[in-house]
């Protein structure tokens, strides 16, 4: 036994669920790239935050008048399948995830 090192204590590290909630709390967001506010494809957007509710906001960016507008009272799943499926609507170019 006298070859036996005591254990450190573990009190300084966070458990698994604590670091879950801290990436909870950060919030994400999708920002999508769009020729005008006027792109008939952003009604879609309302749509999936309905189908895949979430915590992430989303932000469109107007690429003529190179302005962001935040989309109010709509938050999506940050989900890969979700990313994917706006990368399709709007193009791989036009949607990231932050």
């Amino acid at each position: 036994l006298s070859n036996l090192t005591p254990l450190e204590s573990n009190s300084g590290y966070k458990s698994a669920s604590d670091l879950n909630k801290a990436q909870e709390k950060k919030a994400q967001v999708i920002y999508i790239k769009v020729p005008s506010v006027a792109d008939s494809r952003i009604a879609s957007l309302t749509r999936l935050g309905l189908i895949n509710p979430g915590s992430a906001k989303i932000v469109v960016y107007d690429s003529v008048k190179k302005s962001y507008h935040a989309l109010k009272d709509v938050a999506i799943s940050p989900s890969d399948k979700v990313v994917s499926r706006l990368k399709s609507i709007f193009g791989e170019d036009c949607v990231v995830l932050k």
